[in-house]
């Protein structure tokens, strides 16, 4: 039998880190397509914009937006980074950068400034400077890239009991594999660094699991993608209990 443990709280432990890593931490070919990337983009723009539109919209939704920026963040390095060519590649770094601006606004002045920005970098129209190179286990805080992740594995859950849209339902599970691809470059929560090859291995294996359970998703082969599912969450669930006390 499979122990679902809480997801929140499994993340918490395969969540945030500090070892830099030159490029991709996990081949970007593997986790998902570069059209995949940009369709998650512009999904989470439409999501984001109602949360902009005034002070009582930001307030009520602040957490929501920062938990979506977090992957944001992670969306625009691997346009960065992937191999296939898109037509947002050589805007992500500064979809990156304006997600990590809007992230940190303590004003709805300050997040409508950054949001124009990262809007302009998703239509092709980045301003400024932006470096294509970024440490991996820096994109993303713990708490929101965790909430996040909770919260696609949550939809997931539900979608998978019957899809409707491959396309839209798979990257949950897609945006998932992305979060695991941070998960395995970010290691300060591994206390002995004996143990930080037994975290990348848990990492990548939620990342491949996650990754075939949108492909199938996408092929509507919807008892495939549970199944890879659910070996993502054992993963996860073997990774909570080998770090949680650690």
């Amino acid at each position: 039998m499979i122990r679902i443990v809480s997801f929140g709280t499994v993340i918490w432990f395969i969540a945030c880190g500090g070892i830099v890593h030159a490029g991709t931490p996990l081949p970007l070919e593997k986790v998902c397509t570069a059209d995949d990337l940009v369709a998650e983009v512009s999904a989470k723009l439409a999501e984001l914009q109602p949360w902009l539109e005034s002070a009582d919209a930001y307030k009520e939704n602040g957490d929501k937006l920062r938990n979506s920026l977090s992957l944001m963040a992670i969306l625009g390095q691997a346009l960065a980074e992937h191999p296939q060519d898109s037509k947002m590649k050589s805007a992500g770094p500064a979809i990156r950068d304006a997600a990590m601006s809007l992230a940190r606004a303590k004003s709805l002045d300050e997040a409508q400034a950054a949001w124009k920005s990262l809007e302009s970098a998703a239509k092709g129209q980045p301003a400024g400077e932006h470096a294509v190179e970024y440490d991996w286990a820096k994109l993303a805080r713990m708490h929101p890239a965790m909430e996040e992740m909770n919260a696609r594995a949550a939809q997931l859950r539900r979608v998978l009991r019957r899809p409707k849209d491959p396309a839209a339902d798979s990257r949950h599970a897609l945006s998932i594999a992305l979060l695991a691809v941070a998960t395995y470059a970010d290691t300060h929560e591994v206390k002995n660094p004996a143990d930080t090859p037994k975290w990348r291995e848990y990492a990548a294996a939620l990342q491949e699991h996650m990754s075939a359970s949108g492909r199938a998703l996408q092929a509507k082969d919807t008892m495939q993608a549970n199944k890879e599912f659910l070996a993502g969450m054992e993963t996860c669930t073997q990774c909570h209990d080998a770090f949680k006390k650690r």
